[in-house]
């Protein structure tokens, strides 16, 4: 039996390790990603949006592998947003800005939180486009 909590332990304590390595390149790759936003912030058109999917594709998974359930739900509210555009306008980058300075917050945070500080963080990120609003702006 003392055996089986020590393998336990181990996993855990590498779990744990796994998780704080996931948060610390985390806070590199949000640097990476807000500096190619602010340099395509007058020329938005130029950004590399499969660069930002593959990135906020990234932050999803892992979020969810690891537990950091906030930066798993942003990023899939993002991947959401990003799938109502094929080019991002100057207030579209922004709003992607919005998601990725949110997840940020999540990964400083990166705790839990009850569910109604949960819902506020999401409820004041930008709304992807419905699939009636994409139509009538001609993306389906």
């Amino acid at each position: 039996m003392l055996d089986g909590m020590k393998i336990t332990n181990e996993i855990d304590d590498e779990i744990r390790s796994l998780r704080e390595t996931f948060l610390t390149r985390s806070v590199s790759h949000l640097d990476e990603v807000d500096e190619m936003l602010g340099e395509k912030i007058s020329r938005p058109e130029e950004l590399d949006l499969e660069f930002i999917r593959r990135r906020v594709h990234d932050f999803k998974g892992r979020g969810a592998i690891f537990g950091v359930v906030l930066v798993s739900e942003i990023a899939r509210h993002a991947e959401d947003y990003l799938r109502t555009v094929d080019q991002l306008d100057k207030e579209g980058l922004l709003g992607l800005r919005a998601y990725f300075q949110a997840i940020r917050g999540a990964v400083e945070r990166h705790e839990d939180m009850d569910e109604a500080a949960f819902a506020a963080i999401l409820s004041e990120l930008p709304k992807a486009a419905s699939h009636s609003d994409r139509r009538a702006i001609g993306i389906l």
